[in-house]
């Protein structure tokens, strides 16, 4: 089945105080891959912030069965459909409020990386394809994963 949609979350609406620290949104915009092209997701990351600020964003190719967010395969039974949830992904959710500091959650084949993030990165180990500064916050950048 292919589809299209936006997956939008904001945990500060669970948050009683909220500070300069936790203060992230995210929101996944999903696509059939037959649309894909890396033009048309240069043309949304850069609409898209010059509407609201982007921090980061990546592009990732997952099987129809995949839950977008885990990343992991969807167990479906009789009554129920779950995906299941790591400690490491538990600790990855509480460091994405460390993006603005060159936190870089994973290495995805298509990454738009802010300043700080750019300065982590290894350019030497790392196989870079394409460099593009995209906005005055956000560069383009593509690896070979294999």
């Amino acid at each position: 089945m292919t589809f299209a949609g936006i997956d939008y979350s904001n945990h500060l609406q669970n948050l009683e105080n909220i500070t300069d620290e936790n203060d992230y949104a995210d929101f996944c915009l999903v696509f059939p891959c037959e649309w894909y092209s890396l033009d048309l997701v240069k043309s949304l990351v850069k609409a898209i912030d010059k509407e609201i600020t982007l921090t980061y964003a990546y592009v990732c190719f997952l099987p129809d069965d995949y839950d977008i967010n885990s990343e992991r395969p969807v167990k479906k039974t009789l009554f129920t459909v779950s995906s299941s949830v790591t400690q490491e992904d538990i600790e990855l959710r509480n460091n994405m409020k460390k993006l603005n500091c060159g936190f870089i959650p994973k290495n995805y084949p298509i990454n738009f990386y802010n300043d700080k993030q750019l300065e982590s990165i290894d350019k030497n180990v790392e196989v870079i394809e394409v460099e593009e500064k995209i906005s005055d916050g956000l560069t383009l950048i593509t690896y070979t994963i294999s």
